[in-house]
């Protein structure tokens, strides 16, 4: 049975303007016997009075009960409430999840190569750019026109600045060993870190920064109680850090990140690539949506 709608409507202090104005009739009755306001009219200013003590306190009663609800999982509402309360019984709330998928990518420009390297987090959309997926692996493409098949999330990347700078330092964090988005449509499973000591694939999300040894780079996606999304590291991340932190989040539009397949057809932005010959020597090409 689903008692989620019954304990929902439940009220703890049972106190309503029912139940309140006939105590406070009653109470007056007993302090004097010169005043009845059970029997004076409306326009009364004592019943007035009294009335309006007995909203308040409904108001106030009001307010106790749904405090109380927000403590207990089947009846909270809140969303950051619900978030703390169930991270205590051992369950997080996911935020964002970017769309992922794959995406095919060939050489067809003039020019032959052994290979080709884009970027890492190139990004490719569709004909009327309505939509941005960014390649989340360095994409390694040969020169012969052959195909490959590269990971992709929706959403565009973001280098994450704090006061202007992408690298982050221990100074920048606050103390509770958080760093803080300005926006939040943040993608969870898009946060990519790297430093001088550990690269991107180093950094590992984590639930629970608590029952984790110290020494591993790792870090903790969090909601503040005002929506704003935030990176949470461990203890020692001043031995972590190194020279500081780069951090590529994914900016991504959430539900409207399906399409079909072949649906994306060019870049984003035009971008360049390391053409590689077959000695290993290489040089630097401008891309376009003509050359893929």
């Amino acid at each position: 049975m689903d008692n989620s709608n019954l304990i929902s409507n439940l009220s703890y202090t049972n106190k309503d303007f029912q139940s309140i104005y006939p105590e406070l009739l009653d109470t007056v009755k007993k302090i004097s016997n010169r005043w009845d306001p059970s029997q004076s009219n409306e326009s009364d200013p004592g019943v007035v009075l009294l009335k309006l003590c007995a909203i308040i306190a409904d108001k106030c009663n009001y307010n106790i009960d749904k405090n109380i609800l927000e403590c207990f999982p089947v009846s909270v509402t809140q969303d950051t409430n619900a978030r703390e309360l169930f991270a205590q019984l051992g369950y997080y709330m996911h935020w964002n999840i970017a769309a992922a998928g794959d995406v095919s990518l060939a050489w067809i420009g003039d020019e032959t190569a052994y290979y080709y390297q884009l970027p890492l987090f190139t990004m490719v959309t569709d004909d009327e750019n309505s939509i941005v997926y960014t390649i989340v692996e360095t994409p390694t493409i040969s020169g012969t026109g052959e195909v490959s098949s590269f990971k992709v999330l929706q959403g565009q990347a973001q280098k994450l600045l704090v006061n202007g700078e992408s690298i982050i330092t221990v100074e920048n964090l606050d103390s509770q060993n958080r760093l803080y988005f300005a926006s939040s449509n943040v993608a969870e499973n898009g946060i990519f870190i790297k430093n001088d000591l550990y690269d991107y694939s180093d950094w590992q999300k984590v639930d629970n920064l608590e029952v984790l040894d110290l020494g591993k780079p790792i870090y903790r996606f969090g909601i503040s109680q005002e929506g704003i999304c935030y990176l949470e590291f461990p203890a020692d991340i001043d031995k972590l850090i190194g020279s500081g932190l780069e951090i590529t989040y994914i900016y991504t539009d959430g539900a409207e990140g399906n399409i079909p397949s072949r649906f994306l057809t060019k870049l984003f932005t035009s971008t360049s690539a390391t053409y590689y010959n077959e000695d290993g020597d290489s040089e630097s090409v401008s891309l376009d949506d003509t050359n893929l």
